[in-house]
C-alpha cells in the first residue's frame, strides 16, 4: 500500500479520470452552457476580424496616401507642361522684337516710313498666327499697324485692317480694310488717337525695355477687346526714345491656345495675373475683369 491509500486517496489514474469531466463541467457552468468548441471558434474568428480591419484601415490609409502623391505628382507635371507650351507660345512675339528692331539698327526697316511699316506688319500678323496685331507708335504721336479680325460667321475668312495716323490725318487714327494683298480698299473708322497715352506706350517707356501691359480694353471702337500687350521701346544711338513697337494677345486668343492643351477630361488650364485676376482659362468661360466689369470681349468659340 502505498502513501496515497494510507492517506484514503483515490489511486493516481482514477482521480486523473474524474477531473476532466469536472472541468468540463466547470467550463460549461463558466460559459452559460455554451460548448468549449463553439467558444474556441468565436474567440478565433473575433481575432481573425480584428487583425482583417486593423489591415483593411491600414490599406486604406496608404492607398489615399498614395493616391494623393501621385495627383499631386501629375498635377506639378502637368503644370510645368503647361508652363512650356505657353512659354513657346509667348516666344512669338518676343521674336519679332528681336527681329524688328535688329532690322531697325541694320537699317532696313525705317520707323519714319510709315508706309514700309504698314507692309511689314500685315506680312507678320498674316505669318503668325499667335499675333492679334502688331504696331508702332512714335515718340511724336504718328501711329501705324496692322490688326488681325476674326471673322463674325463660321464661313467668312478672317479679316485685316490698317490702322494710321499722323500729320496728313491730323492725328486722327484712320481704320482702312485690307485686302488679301494687303492693299488698303476701305476707310471704316475714324477716331481721336495718340498712342503716347495708352498702357502699352506708357509700360515699355517706363520699363526701359521690352515689357508686358496690364490686362485692358482695346482701342478699337468698332472691335473692342480684352488684351494683353508685349510693348518694345526703341532708341536712337543717343539714346533719346523714337517709339514703341507692340504685339497684341487677345484674352479670347489665349483661352483658345489653352483650350487645345490636353489636360485629361476634367483639367482646367488658366493663367492668371499676380493679383489673381483671370487673363485666360481653358473652359468656355470669357474673362471680363475690366473696371467696371462691363468691358466687350470676343471670342470664336
Amino acid at each position: 500500500m502505498n502513501r496515497g491509500d494510507k492517506l484514503g486517496f483515490p489511486p493516481t489514474q482514477q482521480s486523473s479520470a474524474m477531473s476532466l469531466p469536472a472541468i468540463k463541467q466547470f467550463l460549461a457552468r463558466l460559459s452559460g452552457n455554451t460548448p468549449l468548441q463553439l467558444i474556441l471558434i468565436v474567440a478565433f474568428v473575433s481575432q481573425l476580424i480584428v487583425t482583417v480591419v486593423i489591415i483593411g484601415w491600414l490599406s486604406l490609409h496608404s492607398g489615399r496616401v498614395a493616391v494623393t502623391t501621385l495627383a499631386r505628382q501629375w498635377s506639378a507635371e502637368v503644370t510645368a507642361q503647361i508652363e512650356q507650351q505657353v512659354q513657346r507660345y509667348l516666344e512669338q512675339p518676343q521674336m519679332f522684337h528681336q527681329v524688328s528692331v535688329a532690322s531697325v539698327e541694320a537699317g532696313v526697316l525705317d520707323l519714319d516710313n510709315l508706309r514700309q511699316l504698314s507692309r511689314y506688319f500685315w506680312e507678320q500678323v498674316n505669318r503668325a498666327e499667335t499675333m492679334s496685331s502688331a504696331y508702332y507708335g512714335s515718340a511724336t504721336g504718328e501711329f501705324v499697324g496692322v490688326q488681325r479680325r476674326a471673322s463674325i460667321q463660321a464661313h467668312q475668312a478672317e479679316q485685316f485692317v490698317l490702322w494710321y495716323a499722323d500729320a496728313s490725318t491730323q492725328f486722327q487714327r484712320q481704320t482702312y480694310r485690307l485686302d488679301t494683298d494687303g492693299s488698303p480698299t476701305q476707310l471704316v473708322r475714324t477716331q481721336p488717337y495718340d498712342p503716347r497715352d495708352r498702357p502699352w506706350y506708357q509700360v515699355a517707356v517706363q520699363a526701359g525695355k521690352t515689357a508686358w501691359s496690364p490686362v485692358y480694353q482695346f482701342a478699337s471702337s468698332d472691335y473692342a477687346l480684352l488684351g494683353i500687350t508685349t510693348a518694345q521701346p526703341v532708341y536712337t544711338a543717343a539714346g533719346d526714345l523714337r517709339g514703341v513697337l507692340a504685339v497684341d494677345l487677345t484674352l479670347a486668343q489665349i483661352s483658345e491656345f489653352l483650350h487645345q492643351i490636353s489636360i485629361g477630361t476634367s483639367g482646367v488650364a488658366v493663367i492668371m495675373e499676380s493679383s489673381g485676376e483671370l487673363i485666360a482659362t481653358s473652359t468656355d468661360s470669357i474673362p471680363v475683369l475690366m473696371g467696371d466689369r462691363r468691358a466687350a470681349a470676343h471670342t470664336k468659340r
